[in-house]
Formats: C-alpha cells, structure tokens, sequence
C-alpha cells in the first residue's frame, strides 16, 4: 500500500516537472520568435535609413590658403582629413585652393581615392593676396559641373555640394556673388560653410567678424546648405555627422 503511494506520487512529480519543461520550452521559443521578429525589424528599420542617407555626393573642398589663415592651416587641414574620411565607398571628393582671383587651383580632381585628397590636403600652403572667395566657389562650381555632366555615371543619384573652408574675409567684388549664388541654387548645389572667423575678432575686432559671420551664413542660406563655425577640434568633432546627414539628405 505504502509502495503503491510512493510510486503513485512520483508519477505525479514527473508528471509536475514534464508540464514545468514544456512551459519553460514554449516560453523560451515564443520568446526566441518575438526575438527574431524584432531584430529583423530593427534590420528592416536600418535598411531604410541606409536607403535614405546612401546618397552618393559628388563634393569639393574649397580651401582658403591666404595668408590671414596662416595660424589655422593646420586646423583646416585637420578638418580636410575628417571630411574625407566620413566619405563612403562612391562619394566623390575634389580639393581646390584659391588665395586672390588669380590664384585658384584644383589640387587633385574628382576622385574617390580617399588617399589622394589627404595627399594634396598635406601639401596645401598659404600664399598673399586679396582674398577671393566668390571666386573660389565659381570656379569650384564650374569644375564640380562639368565633371558631373561628363560622368560614365551619370544617370546615378548623387548629391552635389561643396564645402568652403574660410574665415569669411571676402576681398573681391561682391557684385559678382548673385551671380554665383544663382547658379549654385539653379544646378542644386549647396555649400555648406566651416567658419573659422573667431580669430577675425581679436586680430582686426568685432565689426569685421560680424561681417564675416554674416557673409559666410548668406553663401550657406541662399543655397539651402548650412554654416558652422567651430573653434576647436573638439567643436568641429561635433559638427562632422550634421554634415554628412544634411549633405546625404539632399
């Protein structure tokens, strides 16, 4: 009698941990299903945002080498690299240095070589003369234009931009600027602006950095692009994802 008890309350026991296992197991797997559901939403989610920001930029650094930026070469050339890094696999950078309105240069043509831009960011140098950044950017425009109009790729998305790298201290006619400003919005180019101004306002006062300021912010707003301004590394560090969110958003 006391044996078939026992025996009778170990099957009931096993019976207990079989149906314990069985909701444990049932548990884990719909646990396991909802995992995978997830992640392959947060996949999907990924998918599109890649899809949207995989926008393919064609884009030239327009440096200022004259010699009121002399102290921050060093500091443009820093950013040139950090730039040139962000770029994915089909962006297409160009380098231009431009002092007066005759002394402009395409340092190294359109490429994808990310090698070759900081090569040419290395060697960059400052030289005298009156500051021309209007005409820097025309010629800028004019080169980025017929680049993209030879292109085998052509029928590919890409985003056109340039990103001047000034202190904002224009020497040259600035009648000349809606003109450049005109063809820059008609072709859907936007420039986007790194400002280093902050020296103008200890080296030569308030006034001309206000000037600058507002110089370099109408170049950005009449093309739909965007001005920063940073003053150190650490601030430009910042500003890098804004600037290839805004220019792949394009």
């Amino acid at each position: 009698m006391m044996k078939n008890k026992m025996m009778g309350a170990l099957r009931n026991n096993f019976k207990a941990v079989v149906f314990l296992t069985a909701i444990v197991l049932c548990a884990s797997l719909s646990y396991r299903q909802t995992l995978v559901v997830a992640q392959s939403s947060a996949r999907g989610q990924n998918d599109a945002r890649e899809a949207r920001e995989t926008t393919r930029l064609d884009y030239g650094l327009v440096i200022d080498c004259s010699m009121s930026l002399r102290a921050q070469l060093p500091f443009m050339i820093d950013i040139g690299k950090t730039i040139v890094n962000g770029n994915r696999l089909n962006d297409k950078t160009f380098l231009v240095r431009f002092i007066s309105t005759n002394k402009i240069e395409t340092i190294v043509p359109l490429t994808n070589d990310k090698s070759e831009i900081i090569d040419g960011l290395e060697n960059l140098y400052v030289e005298g003369g009156l500051t021309a950044i209007t005409d820097g950017l025309r010629v800028s425009t004019e080169y980025l234009l017929t680049q993209q109009t030879a292109s085998v790729d052509a029928s590919m998305a890409r985003s056109k931009a340039l990103i001047l790298i000034t202190d904002g201290e224009d020497r040259t006619d600035k009648t000349k600027l809606n003109g450049v400003l005109a063809t820059l919005r008609e072709k859907k180019v936007r420039v986007y602006v790194i400002g280093l101004s902050a020296e103008l306002k200890s080296d030569k006062g308030n006034k001309t950095y206000e000037r600058a300021v507002k110089f370099l912010k109408s170049i950005a707003d009449a093309t739909d692009g965007h001005a920063f301004f940073p003053e150190t590394r650490d601030d430009f560090a910042k500003d890098t994802n804004e600037l290839f969110r805004l220019m792949r958003q394009q």
